[in-house]
């Protein structure tokens, strides 16, 4: 019966990214004699009565998956009699299914902030999560990064703080920007969640080195004085009577 068979219920392919992450935890330990060269195996328990197993030499990526070979052969030759053999193989059908369509969402904010004969200072931010995307976007083009961005940016006269007998006129303009784009996959093994990597490293300390290893950030800074200027106030005219 086609329903007896290891494919039949699906083969979720978590169980290949969990063998790698369990290799990839192995050689960070101390003392460990593994390398990416050596062929990590595990065995699954929880179909065919653990005769599965699964092997990772490597960085395999299942992203980079193109072509999927499928056999049958018998492991102990020694066991099998000489002679034809019957064999019934079925392979009706191989499909991906189960993809990941949870949404995200979005969210902007503005203000601005009068500070009298000062001048002004404009603060703005924005949020985006992984998923989020137009209504009519696939899945294949909604965001896969979770993008944080905040911008200042003043327009003051610095004069305005000195006494007013200096007549200075000090404009300046300040900004600064930044722009934090955390990724939902590792990017050294993009078919692993980052959030899943970062819960082997033991120590926050590890955690923050390999978070911010992965974040791309852009910071920009600038401050600019323009027309500055002396404006002394003409002497008031005397009169008599």
């Amino acid at each position: 019966e086609p329903g007896e068979h290891y494919f039949s219920d699906g083969l979720p392919l978590e169980l290949f990214t969990d063998a790698k992450q369990a290799r990839n935890t192995e050689l960070r330990q101390a003392g460990s004699t593994l390398s990416l060269q050596d062929i990590y195996e595990v065995s699954h328990e929880d179909w065919n009565g653990g005769k599965n197993t699964l092997k990772v030499k490597g960085s395999p990526n299942l992203g980079n998956v193109k072509v999927i070979m499928m056999g049958v052969r018998h492991k102990d030759v020694s066991t099998v009699s000489p002679g034809p053999k019957s064999v019934i193989v079925w392979l009706n059908e191989l499909r991906l299914t189960g993809i990941n369509e949870e949404g995200g969402w979005a969210a902007n904010v503005r203000t601005n902030i009068r500070l009298g004969s000062l001048g002004s200072v404009s603060v703005a931010g924005s949020a985006s999560s992984q998923g989020f995307g137009s209504i009519d976007s696939d899945v294949n083009s909604r965001s896969i990064d979770n993008i944080r961005a905040i911008d200042i940016s003043s327009s003051l006269d610095l004069g305005k703080l000195l006494p007013e007998k200096t007549n200075l006129k000090i404009p300046v303009y300040f900004g600064y920007s930044e722009n934090r784009a955390t990724p939902k996959y590792d990017p050294l093994n993009p078919d692993l969640e980052l959030d899943e990597t970062l819960a082997t490293f033991g120590t926050k300390h590890e955690r923050d080195s390999i978070l911010n290893l992965s974040q791309e950030v852009t910071r920009r800074k600038s401050i600019n004085f323009t027309n500055v200027k002396f404006e002394p106030k003409p002497d008031a005219k005397k009169t008599g009577l």
